[in-house]
């Protein structure tokens, strides 16, 4: 009796070698396609992630220079920062100009201290358009 052995041996196609092996071909075709496009893709991203870090250490490089010179106008300015409030130093209020600085020991009012702010803004933008000193 044959018929035993004959679906079994139709389901798995084995009655049909050349098929399986073609099929088998296709498939390790498709698998070695599949990892050449994933290694360029790997490639593209490496360069990508190379390309990205060295942005990011030019902007963080920028950031100190421009942190530097924000905080040279500040002391040129006699502007308090943030750090000196939350610390308690200097007292007053944030961004206060200095009355010293400005030849009078008046405490500067607040529509004063709001134009002394918007100057020391003007400055800090300006000061990050112009060219490194």
């Amino acid at each position: 009796m044959s018929t035993a052995a004959g679906p079994s041996s139709t389901i798995n196609g084995s009655r049909n070698p050349s098929a399986n092996l073609e099929h088998l071909n296709a498939a390790v075709s498709a698998i070695e396609e599949l990892q050449v496009q994933v290694r360029d893709i790997k490639e593209k991203a490496d360069k990508k992630m190379a390309v990205l870090r060295t942005e990011n250490e030019i902007l963080k490089s920028d950031v100190e220079e421009l942190s530097e010179r924000v905080s040279f106008l500040a002391t040129m300015l006699g502007v308090r920062n943030e750090e000196d409030e939350r610390d308690g130093q200097n007292g007053g209020s944030l961004s206060e100009i200095d009355p010293t600085l400005r030849g009078t020991s008046e405490p500067v009012s607040e529509a004063s201290s709001s134009a002394n702010k918007l100057s020391a803004m003007e400055l800090s933008f300006a000061a990050s358009k112009s060219k490194a000193i």
